[in-house]
């Protein structure tokens, strides 16, 4: 009848028939979907930052330092390890020249601003207050 040869032939080739059949890539491409990747991303922060919603409350000179006080409205984004923020804090910066102009503005126009900050390390004497940075004003 059937020889060992031919059975162990057959068996393998349909072992073959079948691991060829189970294994075929099927060429359809799958569409990504079309959402901006910017959009959906948050923007990341440095460590010890936040991005703070806040209203400019006064402005004030000594010498040839200025220094501001930010009401904090909301904050917006943390970067990692940033230690907290609650709402309705005043939180007073020492300002560069860069931003005072900027600062004025929105302290006589009584306008919300963006503002990113960065926590400074905290000297002998220093209130936690003043251990913040301007970084950025957001438009």
């Amino acid at each position: 009848m059937f020889s060992i040869k031919w059975l162990n032939s057959f068996t393998m080739l349909s072992m073959l028939f079948f691991v060829t059949n189970c294994c075929t890539s099927k060429n359809e491409t799958k569409e990504e979907p079309s959402s901006n990747l910017k959009e959906n991303q948050m923007i990341s922060l440095a460590p010890g930052s936040a991005e703070i919603k806040c209203n400019v409350k006064e402005i004030l000179e000594n010498g040839n330092k200025s220094f501001c006080t930010l009401k904090v409205i909301s904050v917006e984004n943390y970067g990692p390890s940033t230690r907290p923020i609650s709402a309705e804090t005043e939180i007073q910066i020492e300002i560069k020249d860069v931003f005072k102009e900027r600062l004025e503005n929105a302290e006589e126009n009584d306008e919300e601003l963006l503002i990113t900050i960065a926590s400074m390390p905290a000297g002998m004497g220093t209130e936690n207050s003043l251990n913040w940075k301007i970084v950025k004003i957001n438009e």
